[in-house]
């Protein structure tokens, strides 16, 4: 890991761009706007480094999935201008999509793809260690229970706070099972998870734990020595960490293993509120931020929320798009597999279309390449 970073310097720029996406996730601090002006800077990254590197395009190859995002952005637009909607996250929506447009006729080696998984694991423990800070050491969230937590001077929703954890621990583990930098992985790991736990959020555990079933089932090898070695580690988590975690978060235990019907938080409602709106207007939805509108909350189920909100055209692209992405990405890269598909578990449980993660992920599947497709140089081979 040490030896790729201290090579970043060899990267192309829309790279680095996205880099600094990746590394900028979870500053949306409202001081002076720098959470937004460092995203957008990032962006612009983006573009510039797309408009130098113009000559390597590959926009045959993408054309499939540059039609299906556009299809979709711009029946998501129309369903919003036909109903006057404006969602908060409209300018990100919008400056998200130009940059995908710009980047995904692009590619970046085996070699940048790893620095970009370095990047974010790294940012995130420390956005983890940040987090878990705020949850158990400052006064304003001295006995949090899932409230919005302080980060950067801003507060945040712990549902979303705790997605990226969630991305960084399933990278992690990852590498620790391909035996990649295991002693500063097995670190970043216990880091995200510590921040995932304080979060308290259901759909974060629900997640894990269908990550951890892929990682199994992905293995390239079950071993008896394996299994050995996962039993070993369900027993240390039952005798000896959940003791642990009862006593010091036991209030975030409880609510993290409650599942039954009588603790949706309201999401049943919202939902069956969701259908209702969607069977009226079937076609183009009620517009992006209709459902705020409508109900006074957000559906809590992004895949409701695109039913909903962009109609039955919109939600049959949405569809294909996720569906192509993960076969795409299931094919050429394991790791990235695994995040993807944890993140599409966790927002099932919250609104993600102004999600900053979901958009760095279609970029992130768009400009990885299979083995032979990389032009890596000999010194980027580490």
């Amino acid at each position: 890991m040490y030896k790729r970073l201290k090579s970043i310097h060899s990267v192309r720029l829309y790279t680095l761009g996205i880099g600094c996406l990746i590394a900028s996730l979870l500053y949306q601090t409202d001081i002076n706007h720098m959470g937004t002006k460092i995203a957008l800077g990032s962006m612009f990254l983006v573009v510039l480094g797309t408009i130098i590197n113009i000559n390597n395009s590959r926009c045959k190859k993408s054309a499939t999935f540059i039609s299906l995002v556009v299809l979709f952005v711009l029946t998501s637009l129309i369903s919003t201008l036909y109903n006057g909607t404006s969602p908060h996250y409209l300018n990100r929506y919008i400056a998200f999509f130009i940059t995908y447009v710009f980047i995904c006729n692009f590619k970046i080696s085996i070699y940048e793809n790893e620095i970009l998984k370095d990047i974010f694991s790294i940012a995130m423990s420390i956005y983890a260690v940040l987090t878990s800070y705020s949850y158990i050491y400052n006064p304003i969230t001295t006995n949090y229970i899932h409230s919005d937590v302080e980060l950067f001077g801003t507060l945040m929703d712990p549902n979303y706070i705790s997605i990226p954890f969630v991305a960084a621990a399933n990278l992690c583990t990852s590498r620790i099972i391909e035996k990649k930098d295991i002693i500063i992985n097995i670190v970043m790991l216990i880091i995200n998870l510590l921040a995932i736990l304080c979060a308290a959020s259901r759909g974060a555990v629900v997640a894990m734990i269908i990550s951890i079933v892929l990682h199994f089932c992905l293995s390239k090898k079950i071993s008896v020595s394996k299994i050995i070695f996962i039993g070993f580690i369900i027993l240390i988590i039952q005798y000896i960490f959940l003791p642990i975690v009862k006593v010091s978060f036991g209030e975030q235990f409880i609510r993290m293993s409650e599942f039954g019907i009588e603790d949706d938080s309201g999401r049943f409602e919202l939902w069956n509120k969701a259908i209702e709106l969607f069977i009226s207007f079937p076609i183009l939805g009620i517009g992006l931020g209709g459902m705020v509108d409508a109900a006074g909350h957000a559906a809590h189920n992004t895949y409701v929320q695109v039913l909903t909100e962009t109609g039955i055209f919109g939600f049959i692209l949405f569809t294909i798009l996720v569906y192509k992405m993960l076969k795409r990405v299931f094919v050429i890269d394991k790791q990235l597999f695994i995040m993807f598909a944890g993140y599409l578990v966790q927002i099932f449980f919250v609104d993600a279309l102004g999600d900053r993660l979901l958009w760095i992920m279609f970029i992130w599947i768009a400009v990885i390449t299979k083995n032979k497709e990389n032009l890596e140089t000999k010194e980027q081979r580490l």
